[in-house]
């Protein structure tokens, strides 16, 4: 059995716990106050297994998420609730250690994410999208800005790991049978590219010409000092 699946199972066993305390208390009133004590542990629980979920969709990718924290809060509630309903404090007390478990978890796998799916654009050829036809490479450049976004996407879903997945694919599929381009063009890009504007007196007719031949002039836009 995994770590992640164990911390799941210990999850399951805690809100089994925890309804079997509500089941306990013959007072209608101390069950309502069980009740919404219950709901709070419930929320954080289920916080806690979204993001231990999306953990072990990604490490599997090569990302280190550390999960040893996920358990942080439970065996204390565990403990005191042996002993009969736990006070407020120890509900209150487990609801926060858990979220705060699921918040480190999260933000690692934010952190974890992003330089994992930066690397990854790294190595689609995207110069190679000069050398689609006009329509593909429409589509191509679409695609290129929904894996960026992804890559930087905060708070990461299961459902963004999908996308990206399937994206990366379709994009590295996309451009493995065509050429690279020329050097002059991918020269001309990353000049144009720069931090600093290049004024349109220092391209030359040729340049221009050479990105209109590869309609990389749709990527290009002229702005008027001053205006």
């Amino acid at each position: 059995m995994s770590e992640a699946t164990s911390i799941l199972n210990k999850a399951e066993q805690l809100q089994s716990l925890a309804r079997t305390i509500e089941l306990s208390q013959k007072d209608e009133q101390q069950k309502q106050r069980v009740r919404e004590r219950i709901a709070s542990l419930s929320q954080a629980l289920s916080n806690l297994e979204t993001q231990v979920k999306l953990a072990r969709t990604l490490i599997p990718l090569g990302l280190h998420i550390d999960l040893s924290i996920a358990d942080t809060g439970r065996a204390e509630f565990v403990r005191r609730a042996s002993d009969g309903l736990p006070s407020n404090p120890s509900f209150n007390s487990a609801a926060g250690k858990i979220e705060t478990s699921a918040n480190a978890i999260s933000a690692e796998i934010a952190q974890q994410w992003q330089t994992w799916a930066e690397t990854k654009l790294l190595t689609l050829p995207s110069s190679r999208i000069a050398m689609l036809d006009t329509s593909t490479q429409k589509i191509a450049r679409e695609t290129m800005s929904l894996l960026r976004e992804l890559a930087g996407k905060k708070p990461l879903q299961l459902s963004d790991v999908i996308q990206f997945q399937t994206s990366f694919g379709l994009q590295s599929e996309r451009l493995q049978n065509v050429g690279d381009a020329p050097d002059e063009l991918i020269n001309l890009l990353q000049r144009i590219g720069g931090t600093r504007p290049v004024k349109l007196s220092e391209c030359s007719d040729e340049e221009i010409a050479l990105l209109r031949n590869y309609s990389m002039d749709e990527e290009i836009f002229l702005r008027r000092k001053g205006a």
